[in-house]
């Protein structure tokens, strides 16, 4: 049906903008020489998800549609009216107050993201020198300075067939090369420093599978100790995956079961706000009253027509009320 076509174009739009977003920011980073290896790498990774996201959830309905349509031109099929989406609803009530936002969609993305099994320093480049981006600690192995074998270098090829090259992500190679990481040149250059030695401090080793071709190229990076950075396709699949859960979560946003939530938070947020509205005006009405009283006591004692007898039992009150007053407050 006319639809589903739409839903399905929204779709489509949204996952191929996600990706060319990610991979329009991946080669920014690469120019920008900001590498996994970056302190500031998962901050990165998280900006270039949202804003990715951001992109998509903003112009992917657009995009859809305008294929959708050139696509029915084209067959000469005449061009309905774009698809009932969440952004044209003139009746529609969002699921949170911020959903058209571009927070709620960074979120949204990185949500979607992690969902899908990416990590944020799956989108920045690698740098040859240091773990890449598709590197794990459960996709690597206890490294020693001599190169891996036996039932060490078979397990290593299952892992590089799961989780892929650590530097570019590639699963299909017919072997995997057990990379040391920190880099052998670089173990040995901290055993002889001397602060290191006195508080011996070990660095640890680990073997991650690595293609031949970036074993090739990080050769060179290490000996010359440069960086050089390794594009990739960013997950992949991963990219899609998102874009589509991305368009789901915007139209389960739009349906009957996102409106009735969204009551259900609002029900629940005036509830509180009513609560709390509450609290307030019994608490200024109980400083109120203290006060009061606090006056009435300081003019008695301050009177000469007051007992004696009754000024000594209105002390201990008078002590007691600015206590409980002080407890209030």
């Amino acid at each position: 049906s006319e639809e589903i076509q739409g839903e399905v174009a929204v779709a489509g739009g949204n996952m191929v903008s996600f990706a060319g977003g990610v991979l329009t920011l991946h080669s920014l980073h690469s120019l920008a020489r900001v590498s996994t290896a970056h302190p500031f790498a998962p901050m990165a990774g998280a900006a270039s998800i949202a804003c990715a996201s951001i992109i998509s959830c903003n112009i992917g309905e657009q995009m859809g549609t305008s294929a959708l349509h050139s696509i029915r031109s084209a067959f000469g099929v005449k061009a309905p009216d774009g698809p009932r989406t969440h952004k044209h609803d003139a009746d529609n009530v969002h699921l949170l107050p911020i959903s058209d936002s571009n927070v709620y969609y960074g979120l949204l993305g990185i949500t979607s993201w992690l969902a899908v099994g990416g990590t944020l320093k799956m989108v920045l480049p690698s740098d040859l020198r240091f773990p890449g981006a598709y590197s794990r600690f459960a996709g690597s192995l206890p490294a020693t300075l001599e190169y891996i074998q036996g039932t060490a270098k078979q397990r290593l090829q299952l892992l590089g067939q799961k989780y892929g090259c650590h530097t570019c992500g590639y699963r299909k190679a017919l072997t995997f090369i057990g990379d040391h990481m920190p880099p052998v040149s670089v173990v040995l250059k901290s055993r002889k420093e001397f602060l290191r030695n006195m508080l011996n401090l070990v660095v640890t080793q680990r073997f991650y599978p690595q293609c031949e071709p970036c074993s090739n190229r990080q050769g060179l990076a290490v000996l010359r100790n440069r960086a050089t950075y390794v594009t990739h396709k960013c997950g992949g699949l991963k990219l899609l995956k998102c874009g589509a859960l991305l368009s789901a979560a915007q139209s389960v946003e739009s349906s009957q079961i996102g409106r009735s939530f969204r009551n259900g938070l609002d029900s629940g947020a005036t509830f509180i706000g009513e609560i709390g509205a509450r609290s307030n005006a019994v608490r200024s009405g109980a400083r109120k009253w203290f006060r009061a009283r606090e006056d009435c006591i300081r003019r008695a004692l301050s009177s000469s027509e007051l007992p004696h007898t009754t000024k000594a039992l209105l002390h201990p009150e008078y002590r007691d009320m600015r206590r409980k007053q002080s407890a209030v407050s």
